[in-house]
C-alpha cells in the first residue's frame, strides 16, 4: 500500500472531521504528527502540518469527496 497525503491541516479539529468524511465513504486514511503539533504547536511549521494520508488508489474518490465539501454553501438554522 502506498500512501499519499491528501491534504494538511494546523489543527486536528479539522483534520478529524475529514477523516471521518472519509471513513463514511469507506476510504480509510491515516493522521501524521498529529500528537506531535498537539503537544507543541510551533512544530506544525517545522513538521508541515498534520498530515491526512490514504492509499493512493483513493486518490480519486478522495479528491471528489474534499471537492463536495468545499464547494457546499455554509447555512445556518434558516438554510440561508
Amino acid at each position: 500500500m502506498q500512501l499519499v497525503t491528501l491534504k494538511t491541516f494546523d489543527n486536528s479539529i479539522d483534520a478529524h472531521l475529514l477523516q471521518s468524511k472519509l471513513d463514511n465513504e469507506g476510504i480509510e486514511s491515516f493522521l501524521l504528527n498529529e500528537n506531535m503539533i498537539g503537544l507543541n504547536p510551533l512544530f506544525n511549521t517545522v513538521l508541515g502540518g498534520i498530515q491526512l494520508k490514504i492509499n493512493a488508489n483513493d486518490l480519486e474518490v478522495s479528491i471528489l469527496v474534499v471537492n463536495e465539501i468545499n464547494n457546499t454553501p455554509l447555512t445556518d438554522e434558516r438554510k440561508k
